[in-house]
């Protein structure tokens, strides 16, 4: 079972609503000689003076859990970064265990202090040059065994049972021979992804922007606003501060739009770059399709980072999705790909230039890919914010 996937032995278990109970009481009746027996689960019951009466589910826990913290860790040429894992003791009168962390020859790793009782803070260091993506796992020894360190994540709405799941505790370790320009990012955050931690990884100081802070003078001392998956379908207010994004853009600032969704039938299109295109339904699901450039000498292949075909090795479950179309000729497609048996695609990676500065759209999942550590989206993506800082190229 590789870091952080889950085995089910029990193949039946699979497609049902949720998991088998951790206990079952079984009730047996005998009725005129015919027997009956049925099973009902052992549940907490506890009364709210709100609610009233609540039902819960068991957990049965391991004697310890944890976390990494950050869960992935991005190196790039001779860094030395910091991480946490996080230790909880879950079963009375246990001490904390010694902790022993899975890693690689090409990265040096140092246990510090405790930063508390249970948190233990590592430095870690490139050890050469190689260029690798590897998880980390956590092990601890348990009466002379070694046990792996669990994660406990746990779900909890009012409208359906807490439910509690556990994976092997895991980082992700990133090194690269990545090179970033441009320092400050504006980010306007999207529906939950992990893009924001991303950036700070690769060293961009990064300020989350809400819609009082989208105005002509805050928005000057950012080299990039990047605007998070969905934004537009969640933030109403994006559209009304259109104009001050262009001013942004004509000054000279790099706007980043990531994919947006837009329904059958749905007759409204965002309103979001210096010149019309449209949000499409087209995507390229194979993460093995073929990437064709169209325009090798585009500063984004080139500066400062020389993106190659093999920058787009390893890259999970799609190549993206929702690309634009229908576009103005004064964007430049910057990729063609298509899955198979289908048409060639164009609108992954739009851009244009608009007064000093530059605007792009997105569709390639930069929410997919850089949480999965895969280094040519860390690449490009240095690429595109550096789009409006051309010095050297």
């Amino acid at each position: 079972m590789s870091p952080g996937s889950f085995n089910v032995s029990d193949q039946r278990l699979i497609g049902l609503p949720q998991g088998k109970p951790a206990f079952e009481a079984e009730f047996i009746f005998n009725l005129d000689g015919e027997e009956f027996s049925f099973s009902r689960p052992v549940q907490y019951k506890f009364r709210d003076d709100v609610k009233g009466e609540l039902y819960q589910p068991v957990t049965v826990l391991p004697a310890f859990t944890g976390r990494f913290d950050p869960e992935v860790i991005v190196f790039g040429n001779h860094e030395e970064k910091s991480f946490q894992v996080n230790r909880t003791v879950r079963k009375a009168g246990a001490d904390l265990p010694e902790l022993l962390i899975s890693t690689s020859p090409d990265l040096q790793l140092k246990a510090g202090s405790n930063l508390q009782n249970s948190t233990i803070n590592y430095q870690a260091k490139r050890a050469n040059n190689e260029m690798e993506t590897f998880n980390s796992t956590v092990t601890y020894r348990n009466h002379g065994q070694l046990d792996s360190l669990q994660e406990l994540t746990t779900i909890s709405y009012d409208h359906i049972p807490r439910i509690d799941y556990f994976r092997y505790a895991r980082a992700k370790f990133v090194l690269t021979d990545i090179k970033i320009e441009g320092k400050k990012i504006g980010y306007i955050e999207g529906a939950g992804d992990k893009v924001l931690d991303a950036l700070l990884q690769m060293g961009y100081e990064v300020s989350t922007l809400k819609e009082k802070d989208i105005t002509e003078s805050n928005l000057k001392q950012f080299d990039a606003i990047i605007t998070g998956v969905r934004a537009y379908n969640i933030h109403p207010w994006l559209e009304e501060k259109h104009d001050i994004l262009m001013n942004y853009i004509k000054d000279g600032g790099n706007l980043i739009v990531q994919y947006n969704t837009i329904g059958f039938g749905q007759p409204h299109q965002f309103k979001m770059g210096p010149y019309p295109f449209n949000i499409g339904r087209n995507r390229v699901t194979n993460e093995l399709a073929a990437v064709n450039v169209l325009d090798p000498n585009h500063p984004v292949m080139n500066f400062p980072n020389k993106i190659t075909a093999k920058d787009f090795d390893g890259w999970i479950q799609e190549r993206g999705i929702y690309f634009a179309e229908n576009t103005d000729p004064k964007y430049t497609s910057i990729f063609s790909m298509h899955d198979d048996g289908e048409s060639d695609q164009k609108g992954s990676l739009i851009m244009a230039s608009f007064g000093k500065g530059s605007f792009t759209y997105t569709g390639l999942v930069f929410f997919r890919e850089l949480p999965a550590g895969v280094p040519g989206a860390y690449r490009l993506m240095a690429n595109l914010i550096a789009l409006n800082h051309k010095r050297g190229f």
